[in-house]
């Protein structure tokens, strides 16, 4: 039983990003954020003056173009406070960019707002804390209701009459809808499995 627990713990936080996109509408991509965790990395970076702080957070081909642009923020930060919040910014910007290009993602610039979903804050939460069972809880929760949602959806559409077409590709909708959200849930233990056997 403590086994399975801890495997449900597992694949539930690796579940959070995943399971988000496949389940819920779209949100403003985490990275993105002035608050999120690559400008905070990028900040303790400048904050010690250390680049490895930040460059765990871009592909190695980056890592140039970073170190470059970090030396040139700690020059122009000297020269007074709003020098040093424009370099800050161009440096944030830089540090965001490239780490979205390492992921093959668009950038359309830093996010100023709190965009990020409550789960994902949960999650970041969760792992600062080291302790995922509140996030866990959360999680199954809403999945568990998402489910549910769709599977009712569908049984309720499941009656209608074989002359109704209307009808029919309302069904469809609903229970493509659902097998979608199964399928990417599935996915994911699929993956972790591939994984694992390749380890």
């Amino acid at each position: 039983m403590k086994k399975l627990n801890n495997f449900f713990a597992q694949t539930m936080v690796i579940l959070v990003m995943l399971v988000f996109s496949a389940l819920f509408s779209p949100v403003d991509a985490h990275c993105d954020g002035i608050n999120g965790p690559v400008v905070k990395a990028a900040i303790k970076a400048l904050e010690t003056q250390n680049v490895d702080q930040v460059l765990i957070w871009v592909k190695k081909e980056h890592e140039p173009e970073i170190i470059s642009t970090f030396k040139n923020t700690l020059e122009v930060r000297k020269l007074n406070e709003q020098a040093k919040q424009l370099a800050d910014k161009h440096f944030f910007e830089t540090v965001v960019r490239l780490h979205r290009k390492g992921e093959n993602a668009s950038y359309d610039g830093l996010k100023y707002e709190d965009t990020v979903d409550p789960m994902i804050k949960l999650a970041d939460h969760a792992i600062e804390e080291k302790d995922a069972s509140h996030l866990i809880h959360h999680l199954s929760d809403a999945v568990k209701e998402r489910l549910q949602q769709y599977f009712d959806d569908v049984v309720k559409s499941s009656g209608f009459e074989s002359n109704l077409i209307e009808n029919g590709r309302e069904y469809v909708e609903r229970y493509i809808k659902f097998i979608h959200a199964v399928e990417k849930i599935s996915m994911i233990f699929s993956d972790e499995d591939h994984h694992e056997h390749e380890h």
